[in-house]
């Protein structure tokens, strides 16, 4: 008679007695509890359950062969009266396990790993390839999500320069766009305060001492004083709120502050009270704001000096007697200027009483696009 490698008897053809068998089908190894029982069967079912296959007739019918395959097994199990552990179903005949029988459990446990390891060592290299595939695959989205993103940052940046060095639509959409990110700024802010508020009531002690607001653009310096002179404020180290949001601009021009001038351009490798250098290059200030500028190629600045007023824009040269505005239309921002001259490298041309008088193209420097 063959016998299971629990001690039980077995009919011909068979690998495993019948109630060995049936914990397999559940997945569990001999000595598996009855509680391991239930919770695999609980388990099964759901995974198997038909109803989860309905869109293909195929799977539902393996699904509805499996789950009769663990109903069956459950019942068998339960059927036995099962007691788990490495006894056998309730039968006096048997008597307790002992001698021998002691050594099953590391003989099933070769057996388990003759026969299933191979099986568990595919599935493992089917995981692996599917983890680095997937892998590959996600690593493959994000390289084109940098590219799109990448293209729309240089299509966007190209179209920004172009529509602020526009000199009729230029001064609008820098205004524009300063206002918008000063109300983002001012927002960003206000929530910052708030949520800075709370935690320091939650984790400092729970004073629930009042968030400092951010001053609005525009607010009195005076009262954004007041409202940093707060027993917050004080517990802080006494800092002060800045009395308006730093406003980020895309370029330099006559008439911006020192912290303006920084913002848009980053900060000088020196400075004085009338000057910013940045390298060979430099903006000059007076009271406080600008005034002027002299560029070195070798230093480029984001500078732009802005027409008074609507010009032109079909036009493609000038000559004696245009106006400031047509030169700045037609030949851009200066290098470096004055009241009566405009420089461009080493050309110039020159003005009285904001005509155009002369000028001088020098060989090697930027072209004048100039007409007698």
């Amino acid at each position: 008679m063959r016998t299971c490698v629990c001690g039980s008897a077995i009919k011909d053809g068979d690998a495993l007695c019948a109630h060995c068998e049936a914990l397999h089908e559940l997945g569990l190894a001999d000595g598996a509890s009855l509680d391991e029982v239930k919770a695999a069967y609980k388990t099964l079912v759901k995974v198997w359950h038909p109803d989860r296959f309905q869109s293909d007739p195929k799977v539902r019918q393996a699904a509805e062969a499996k789950l009769r395959a663990i109903n069956a097994a459950f019942a068998s199990l339960t059927a036995e009266g099962y007691r788990g552990g490495w006894g056998r179903p309730a039968d006096a005949s048997q008597g307790p396990v002992s001698g021998a029988a002691a050594e099953w459990p590391t003989v099933e446990t070769r057996m388990q790993d003759s026969t299933q390891g191979p099986a568990r060592e595919r599935a493992a290299t089917v995981r692996r390839g599917g983890a680095t595939g997937s892998g590959q695959r996600l690593a493959t989205r994000l390289l084109v999500l940098a590219m799109v993103l990448g293209i729309a940052a240089f299509f966007f940046n190209l179209a920004d320069s172009y529509v602020a060095a526009d000199p009729t639509m230029g001064r609008n959409y820098v205004g524009f766009k300063l206002k918008l990110k000063s109300d983002f700024e001012a927002a960003g802010q206000r929530t910052w305060g708030e949520l800075e508020g709370r935690l320091h009531g939650i984790f400092g002690g729970g004073s629930g001492a009042a968030p400092v607001a951010a001053p609005q653009v525009g607010e009195p310096a005076a009262a954004a004083a007041d409202a940093a002179a707060t027993p917050s404020a004080a517990k802080h180290g006494g800092v002060k709120a800045p009395a308006t949001p730093m406003r980020l601009l895309p370029y330099v021009t006559v008439g911006m502050t020192r912290e303006e001038v920084e913002s848009a351009q980053g900060p000088p490798t020196s400075s004085s009270n009338d000057k910013l250098m940045y390298g060979s290059s430099e903006v000059d200030l007076k009271d406080g704001k600008v005034v002027g500028w002299k560029v070195d190629s070798r230093s480029p600045l984001r500078v732009k000096l802005w027409p008074d007023g609507p010009v032109d824009t079909s036009l493609r040269f000038f000559t004696i007697g245009s106006t400031k505005d047509e030169v700045l239309s037609v030949q851009g921002t200066p290098t470096s200027f004055s009241a009566d001259r405009f420089d461009y490298g080493s050309s110039s041309v020159y003005f009285r009483d904001k005509w155009v008088v002369g000028w001088k193209n020098e060989p090697g420097s930027v072209p004048l696009r100039a007409e007698r």
